[in-house]
């Protein structure tokens, strides 16, 4: 078995879904997506600005309008979640 050579960088944050969606629409008027996906304007802004999670009923939508399903959008909201918490617990033991 061949072994990977490191690159000495830690590995990259994950991202918020989130942010993944707003790349994806960038080119997309807010008033148009939030009706995709069920959302109220403001909700939508949460989303793409990561305050607000990736739902299971958000998650299937893109995974509908994207052709994915549903589970890349909720394991990358999982990763965010548990990168969120270990970053809450190195700064809470710091205290």
């Amino acid at each position: 078995m061949m072994k990977r050579a490191r690159s000495g960088r830690a590995p990259a944050a994950p991202r918020h879904p989130g942010a993944v969606l707003a790349e994806i629409l960038e080119d997309t008027p807010r008033a148009l997506a939030a009706k995709w996906f069920g959302l109220a304007p403001a909700e939508l802004e949460a989303l793409l600005e990561g305050r607000a999670p990736m739902t299971p009923d958000v998650a299937r939508t893109a995974g509908a309008v994207f052709g994915t399903g549903s589970a890349p959008w909720l394991e990358m909201q999982a990763a965010w979640d548990a990168a969120r918490a270990k970053a809450e617990r190195a700064d809470a033991s710091k205290d």
